[in-house]
């Protein structure tokens, strides 16, 4: 397997993971060794800094995450709760509009 299959096998472990994945279960998944993930890892790392990215490959203990960039994180934070807020207007349109249509359909 090439080294770029690897990346692309640890990158795609790791989005869909959302959460820190350990080492031992990357192993697992490309049987190749501790020494090896750490490196493609690094390599990785590397190239997020190097191409300018929104998002970082982070280390937790013994495991790996993706994670939006430290410094885009209150961007990140905006827009998220930017998307609540519209979900939470939505819900809330929704539920009047309901109201009102019962409303009108009562009276008649």
């Amino acid at each position: 397997m090439e080294i770029n299959q690897k990346k692309s096998i640890i990158e795609a472990i790791l989005f869909a993971a959302g959460r820190p994945v350990k080492k031992s279960e990357m192993v697992l998944a490309l049987e190749i060794t501790e020494e090896d993930i750490e490196n493609l890892v690094q390599k990785m790392q590397e190239e997020y800094c190097e191409d300018n990215r929104g998002i970082e490959l982070i280390k937790v203990e013994d495991s790996y995450q993706l994670c939006t960039k430290k410094e885009l994180y209150a961007k990140d934070t905006a827009l998220v709760n930017t998307q609540r807020i519209i979900k939470a207007t939505q819900k809330e349109y929704d539920s009047s509009m309901q109201e009102l249509y019962s409303a009108l359909n009562s009276s008649g």
